[in-house]
Formats: structure tokens, sequence, C-alpha cells
């Protein structure tokens, strides 16, 4: 058994009869060329746009009569370029693959400088003030409370 495809209908309210006649192009070239792109079946009855087909043909066809709304809605003639051009706006932006080479890398921690890291090598080194640099965040004993305090 071939699966079964559920087709709905979608039925779009037109403001006059200059946007339906706009919309339908001449002849109705507008909507046959929208219906080749969609797949959906569109039919304009009074001032009424009726979409047909299947839920992602009906989603896609009433996306572009949306896009091209500012068209129509004004009674401007739409061409096969402005529904191709609202087609191309509907479609996933594509990746670039810019190349990003992730992988496992030897780094050689003695070929780096390290800020502070020789500051002791020729000086004194006292180990009771091993965290002078931490006193704003952390006082000594002549603060108030022990806390931590904003200077400047």
């Amino acid at each position: 058994m071939a699966g079964v495809t559920s087709e709905g209908r979608f039925v779009l309210d037109l403001p006059d009869t200059d946007a339906a006649l706009a919309l339908a192009g001449n002849g109705e070239q507008t909507l046959h060329h929208l219906q080749a792109l969609t797949g959906a079946s569109l039919v304009i009855r009074g001032l009424q746009l009726v979409i047909g087909g299947r839920p992602a043909q009906l989603e896609r066809a009433a996306a572009v009569v949306e896009l091209i709304r500012p068209l129509w809605q004004e009674g401007q003639a739409v061409s096969a370029v402005d529904l191709q051009a609202a087609l191309t706006a509907l479609r996933p932006a594509r990746m670039i693959n810019l190349r990003v080479n992730v992988g496992i890398k030897a780094i050689f921690p003695w070929r780096q400088h390290v800020p502070g890291g020789g500051r002791f090598a020729l000086g004194q080194f006292d180990s009771d003030n091993g965290l002078d640099g931490l006193e704003t965040v952390f006082p000594r004993h002549d603060q108030p409370k022990r806390r931590a305090i904003l200077i400047g």
C-alpha cells in the first residue's frame, strides 16, 4: 500500500478585485507559475485565494503569497522573477565550510612567557607573603571585620 497523503486547503481573503487580478496575472499566468514552483493548486474564487495540496505544499505556497503581498495588495503585477525571489528567500541559508581543524595539538609551555612566572628567580622568596596580590580581596589583620574592601 502506498503512503496515504492527507490533502488540505487554505483560504486567503483578498482585499479587492485589483489585488485578485494582480495576483492571478494575465491569463492566470502568475498562479500557474506559482503552482509549478510549489506543487500546490491555486484557484481564485471571487475575492478568495484557495490553496490546496499536501501540508508542505500549502505552507510553501502560502509563504510565497505572503512574501509577495506588498505587490499584489497594491494592484501591481507579480512577475516570475518576483515569485522566484520569494521562493529563494524561503530556502535555508547555505553553510560555508571554513575548514576548521579541530584536533589534539602539542603545547610547549616552556617556550611561552608566563606572566609573573620569573619574579622570584633572582629576588628573595618570602613564603609567608604568597598572597600579597590578593590583599584587596582578602584583607590582612589591620582591616575592620576582615571583609573585602574596594580601594580607590
